[in-house]
């Protein structure tokens, strides 16, 4: 039995035979034989088909709007809420589909790279599920992509490595400088001593008996001798100090900005007030992973600020267990352990500034958002874009992100 059954007319054999082996390929058994054989009829052979398919798409021309069977077969896949309509021509659909949104393929070529096609296959799977082990639907494009953005971030860590290691070495030649100088000037005072030992020596025997004087003149000298090193010292250490102090504003002075490095990740938004924004991590936390049971949670806000309570309310609901709020939730990154996962306009936010933020791949994230409190969630295609609703066992990405 086949899983996909496409209804059509028979002028438009060639452009459905194109679809379907597209379809095909990724892994689908596709049904588009419309030949009866001797012997059956269109019930025992068509109608058993269009029965077992658990998706069935229509395809709406010009031919087909005045075929009979194309009718008949949306009638019966509308009525059992598998029907998906896809548009090759520009045609209206008949009046008691109109208010089904179609797939528009009239300009589609036969690439499976192209988004129409990649849009068509999302909206199979969130009707029947995951597809098969097939041919991938993003190709090179989408290597060449993250290997680029690896190396860009690559570039930016060496450069923040050879600064800070510059700014290292410069504080060290100075306070190499300071302690030659300081040890110079000690070696000379001890040399002062002894010249000034010497000539008390060499006096005369009244010199000789006023040993008090020699002491006390001996003691005091290296007293101030000592304090004005141990001054020295103390300047020394201010000093590296200062630098330190110098280094730490230079790097987190001046107003907050898109793509800051900034208390544990990446900003990627920041509110009016310019104080308050959203952080996301540098990297993912998961290439595939389920948003959670077949449960409704009522993690149904999508607003910015929200992402943080969506996040508590599906934990407190589902417990234990590795779906993406908890995955974002028990994260301890770079000394910060409140990170969450982003609702549907904070993955928005994120998807504006993507390249800002760096290291995301063309594929689909997951929100906190659930969809009006059903067995569905939203994520987003970061290739370009678009928010679909898709069922919470299906995988994808996830990127935790914190407010400060």
């Amino acid at each position: 039995m086949s899983e996909i059954f496409i209804s059509y007319a028979r002028e438009d054999l060639e452009r459905t035979r194109q679809l379907a082996n597209a379809l095909g390929s990724l892994g689908w058994n596709v049904f588009i034989d419309r030949r009866i054989p001797a012997g059956k009829t269109w019930a025992d052979y068509i109608g058993k088909e269009l029965d077992g398919a658990k998706c069935v798409i229509v395809i709406w021309s010009k031919a087909s709007l005045g075929s009979r069977f194309v009718k008949l077969e949306a009638n019966n896949a509308l009525a059992k809420e598998k029907l998906i309509p896809v548009l090759i021509e520009d045609v209206s659909p008949p009046f008691e589909f109109g208010d089904l949104h179609a797939a528009d393929l009239s300009k589609w070529d036969g690439d499976k790279n192209k988004e129409e096609f990649i849009n068509l296959v999302t909206d199979i799977e969130s009707l029947i599920g995951s597809r098969p082990k097939g041919e991938a639907v993003s190709h090179k494009s989408k290597v060449e992509e993250e290997k680029r953005l690896k190396e860009e971030a690559e570039t930016r860590r060496k450069a923040e490595v050879e600064e800070e290691k510059r700014l290292k070495e410069a504080a060290e030649a100075r306070r190499k400088v300071e302690e030659e100088k300081r040890l110079k000037e000690e070696a000379a005072a001890r040399r002062k001593l002894e010249e000034e030992k010497r000539k008390f020596k060499g006096q005369t025997e009244k010199a000789k008996k006023d040993k008090k004087v020699v002491a006390e003149l001996e003691k005091t000298t290296l007293a101030s001798t000592l304090k004005k090193a141990r001054y020295k010292i103390a300047l020394i250490v201010a000093g590296i100090i200062a630098v330190t102090v110098i280094v730490i504003l230079v790097v987190n002075s001046g107003p907050l900005v898109i793509g800051q490095k900034y208390k544990g990740g990446i900003i990627f938004y920041i509110d009016a007030s310019g104080k308050h924004g959203l952080i996301a991590a540098q990297t993912d936390q998961s290439t595939g992973i389920e948003w959670g049971a077949k449960i409704k949670t009522g993690a149904i806000v999508e607003e910015i600020g929200s992402g943080r309570r969506n996040t508590d309310i599906i934990v407190a609901k589902l417990g234990d267990g590795n779906y993406a709020a908890k995955l974002c939730a028990d994260l301890v990154l770079n000394g910060y352990s409140d990170w969450f996962l982003p609702s549907k306009d904070e993955l928005n936010q994120l998807y504006l500034n993507k390249d800002k933020v760096g290291g995301f791949s063309s594929a689909f994230y997951w929100s906190s958002t659930e969809v009006n409190n059903t067995n569905v969630a939203w994520k987003q295609y970061f290739n370009n874009g678009p928010q679909r609703n898709s069922p919470k066992y299906n995988t994808y990405y996830v990127r935790a992100v914190r407010a400060f």
